[in-house]
């Protein structure tokens, strides 16, 4: 009895101790809060001579600061760059752009310490470039982002001393083994990004420009996010009507709390490679049963050429983010088709996550990873026929999950005539020769171009000698060992394992030159909807994606076909090639690539930030965007603003008849025009380089306000994908409650 009193009373004051910890958190964060709320933020206004210069610096405090300038410039690339010194060390900060069409830049530049000197440089490209005033208004993200990382800290601290009997236990020595793998791929994966700068690639640009806008999206007020601010002088754009952004939505909200834009990118990547590893270990232990298993099969797809390629040298978010899900979908089918004992609720799950995954990152590899489910199914097309209402069932429900995405995609492709739709990207020149199946230590250029140009001066594509190794390896035992594999493994494993062979023997070809896209595109009708993958090596990822799958089954093989010091040497090649391929993609990376800071969106050039302009109307000329102000025939326009996704025009139609508002807004469907006081809903139409135009009722005087407005039936598919996402869960849960063991309990019987 006094043991049990004495670990009661212990229990209770550890519980009262974790409750003053708690009161004390929430009141340093409470003061710190109160603090950086009331601390005076820092305000130089200067202008003509004194704009900071090399000759003439200012001093300003630790903070962030958002930087105003107002300039003329008479050329192209005009840039503007601060440098700052302090006791320490010297730093710089955004390289901007100064478009000269336009005189007036607004950027953050950020201090992590106070600063004796700062100044400002100019590059005028071809041109003259003057810069008029420059003022520097301090802000309180600073403060935001330190109170967050203490958040963070305090909640990381908080679970484990709750949770510290159950994480500290001892592990085998197996577990440990597994930890520290997983760690190492890792931290070996991400290690470009262990640095205070960021390296431009192909699509950066573009994709730093989504998170951004779906950042200022949010804070306007839009949920889900349709068309994104800040692109295009805040003309609009629907990048996330047509690109899924699903996970863009972490960064973004990151954003929002107040860290640079470089840092939540980083944070994005370092994200997708652990998730990425865990997936793929996860994946490839079920498929084994086996853990060292999993960790092969992990090193093999995270640490694949073709994924470093996406992510430091394209910048191919939306690619390398849908590679995370494409092992659970391989996961599900092969364990649809060749585990008897399989879980046919798991293994819905893992397809509806799977193909859910890659539809909210990138539509592309969605097509792709359709295609090759239709291949992969007709290589089993018994097994297909035998699971076909399965399959159905899970595919309605997935779409269903995604219809909030698929009806505004699909509505814009059919009523936007968009560049999308009809340009023509030629995947017969964006393919690669044959030998750079097999470029392993490559020293070329980072670019991409056309066929035609040969293979100089292009980027490496991440094939190289490890694919080459493993599809060789596999063949040598296909050919040598076969009986002996349908003996230890079965016969239906082992033409399993043959027809992986036979898909990425089907993806390198399709990603060749040689492989005849243009034949397909010029069939009528259909062409052009058989050729939609831009780029026909994209079709490495799949190839990656099963060559780590055959190198596991290559590798468990070994285990019947030789002895045990060849198999060791072998395992060892493979890792060893896998490794050093990929630190060599790294190490060029970081030696060739450019170097940038980027704080903000301000370092690009937002109306040709759109790269392709794959998502802007046909008739909209860029060149003409930069013109931000509302304007009308006969229509007097006293004032202009925007507040959250409001436009507001104050304005006066002083003409005897209707005129036309033309305001600085692409004319998108879902765009709404209305009087600000009386509700009363105007006609819209747009001029010739698609920009909106409100009609103005004669004699009319009052604000006009303009607003994207969601049709109906877009609600209603975000309502089905609710309904069907909760249903989900709760299926889930249902599905994973814990099933009562032991005889039914017996009803009492009634006395007589």
């Amino acid at each position: 009895m006094k043991t049990g009193k004495l670990l009661t009373k212990e229990a209770n004051c550890r519980r009262i101790c974790f409750l003053v910890l708690l009161f004390a958190e929430v009141l340093l964060l409470a003061f710190l809060t109160y603090k950086g709320m009331n601390v005076e933020k820092e305000y130089r206004g200067l202008s003509g001579e004194d704009v900071p210069s090399v000759e003439r610096t200012i001093a300003l405090k630790r903070g962030v600061y958002m930087i105003d300038l107002t300039y003329q410039a008479t050329g192209l690339e005009a840039k503007a760059q601060l440098h700052m010194t302090s006791s320490k060390n010297e730093e710089v900060g955004d390289v901007v752009a100064l478009p000269m069409q336009e005189t007036q830049k607004t950027f953050e530049f950020i201090l992590y310490e106070d600063a004796e000197r700062v100044w400002l440089t100019t590059d005028a490209g071809n041109g003259e470039l003057t810069i008029e005033t420059f003022v520097a208004r301090g802000t309180r993200q600073m403060e935001k982002m330190e109170l967050f990382f203490l958040c963070c800290l305090f909640a990381v601290i908080d679970l484990l001393i709750l949770f510290h009997r159950k994480w500290i236990h001892p592990y085998t020595k197996e577990q440990k083994l597994v930890a520290m793998t997983l760690t190492g791929i890792c931290i070996l994966t991400s290690l470009p990004l262990f640095t205070d700068y960021i390296i431009l690639g192909h699509d950066l640009t573009f994709h730093m420009m989504r998170i951004e806008g779906l950042a200022q999206g949010i804070l306007d007020g839009q949920f889900p996010v349709r068309i994104q601010p800040v692109w295009m002088k805040d003309y609009g754009y629907p990048v996330s009507v047509m690109y899924g952004d699903l996970l863009l939505y972490i960064p973004a909200l990151l954003r929002i709390i107040g860290f640079p834009l470089q840092t939540v990118y980083k944070i994005y990547v370092f994200v997708v490679n652990v998730v990425t590893v865990l997936v793929s270990y996860y994946c490839a232990k079920e498929v084994f049963q086996n853990e060292k298993f999993g960790l092969l099969g992990s090193l093999l797809y995270t640490l694949a050429g073709y994924r470093i390629v996406n992510l430091f040298y394209r910048c191919a978010v939306g690619e390398y983010s849908a590679m995370i899900f494409l092992p659970l979908i391989f996961l599900a089918f092969w364990k649809l088709f060749h585990d008897e004992k399989r879980e046919n609720g798991k293994i819905a799950l893992l397809m509806i996550v799977g193909y859910t995954g890659v539809l909210q990152t990138h539509t592309l590899s969605a097509e792709m990873t359709v295609l090759f489910t239709v291949i992969f199914c007709l290589l089993n097309a018994k097994k297909f026929w035998k699971n076909l209402k399965f399959l159905v069932v899970t595919a309605l429900v997935t779409i269903a999950l995604n219809l909030a995405f698929l009806v505004p995609m699909i509505d814009y492709m059919m009523n936007e005539e968009m560049h999308v739709m009809y340009d023509t990207c030629f995947m017969q020149s964006h393919g690669i020769f044959f030998p750079q199946l097999f470029t392993t230590f490559s020293f070329g250029g980072n670019s991409s171009g056309m066929s035609y140009e040969g293979i100089s001066g292009d980027m490496p594509f991440g094939a190289g000698w490890l694919l080459v190794l493993i599809m060789g390896l596999f063949l040598w035992e296909a050919v040598l060992y076969r009986e002996e594999i349908k003996e230890k493994f079965g016969a239906e494993c082992f033409y399993g394992q043959c027809r992986i062979f036979g898909v990425i023997v089907i993806a390198i070809v399709m990603s060749l030159e040689s492989f005849p896209w243009m034949a397909l595109r010029n069939i009528p009708v259909i062409g052009v909807f058989l050729t939609p993958y831009q780029f026909a090596w994209r079709f490495l990822a799949m190839a990656v994606a099963l060559a780590a799958v055959l190198g596991c089954f290559a590798v468990r093989n070994l285990y019947i076909v030789c002895e045990r010091s060849i198999r060791v040497g072998l395992v060892f090649l493979l890792c060893a090639t896998t490794v050093a391929s990929a630190q060599i993609l790294i190490d060029h990376n970081l030696a060739e690539g450019k170097p940038q800071k980027i704080t903000s969106g301000a370092f690009a050039d937002s109306v040709y930030a759109v790269s392709g302009a794959e998502y802007v109307p046909m008739e909209t000329q860029l060149a003409l965007l930069y013109d931000t102000s509302p304007k009308g025939e006969e229509i007097t326009v006293e004032e202009c603003s925007r507040y959250k996704r409001y436009y507001y025009v104050h304005c006066a139609n002083e003409s005897g008849q209707e005129r036309r508002l033309t305001v600085p807004i692409i004319a998108y469907r879902g765009y709404v025009a209305v009087d600000d006081v009386t509700g009363e809903r105007f006609e819209t139409t747009c001029d010739e380089n698609r920009i909106l135009q409100v009609i103005l009722p004669e004699g009319y005087e009052g604000t006009v306000r303009v607003s994207f407005e969601e049709p109906v039936y877009w609600r209603v598919s975000e309502l089905i994908s609710l309904v069907a996402l909760v249903g989900i869960l709760l299926w889930g849960l249902w599905k994973g409650r814990p099933v009562r063991t032991g005889e039914p309990r017996q009803k009492p019987q009634k006395r007589a």
